[in-house]
């Protein structure tokens, strides 16, 4: 069972963004996950990489 939080598109559906909440401690991230969750689903290029993030393989 996966246990971190997750930005990621699963497999075969790029048009759908999963982004847990990320717990408690996750809130004093979230103005850069929340700049970082914009730019991906506008099409930019993101200032953050959410690698650590992604879904597990």
């Amino acid at each position: 069972m996966h246990h971190d939080a997750i930005v990621d598109a699963p497999p075969g559906l790029p048009a759908v963004l999963f982004a847990s909440a990320c717990s408690g401690h996750g809130f004093k991230h979230s103005a850069g996950l929340g700049e970082a969750l914009a730019e991906r689903l506008l099409g930019l290029p993101t200032t953050t990489d959410l690698g650590a993030f992604a879904l597990p393989a």
